[in-house]
């Protein structure tokens, strides 16, 4: 039986070769505390009267400024206080 790669794996490809900025627009509401910013790669949001807490976000410095960008305009004031890794692929470590 020849070696496949899952569907997923494409459409997860396609969509970090066609990179799609984070922003605002692409922010989905999941609960009170928690969303996430829906970019070539998903970032988990959570927010505490702390701050801000992200879960895989993006890999490239330049990702990092525009899920930045997007995180003061959703969550004006407010400040990253941690960031949770839970696997290591390219586009989020």
């Amino acid at each position: 039986m020849p070696f496949r790669l899952p569907k997923a794996f494409g459409m997860a490809f396609f969509l970090w070769v066609g990179k799609m900025a984070p922003s605002i627009e692409k922010y989905r509401q999941i609960t009170r505390n928690i969303g996430v910013l829906c970019d070539y790669t998903n970032v988990g949001v959570i927010s505490t009267p702390r701050g801000l807490y992200l879960m895989d976000p993006g890999g490239t410095v330049e990702t990092g400024k525009e899920i930045i960008d997007a995180l003061s305009k959703l969550f004006p004031g407010k400040e990253v206080e941690g960031i949770f890794l839970t696997h290591a692929h390219t586009d989020h470590t």
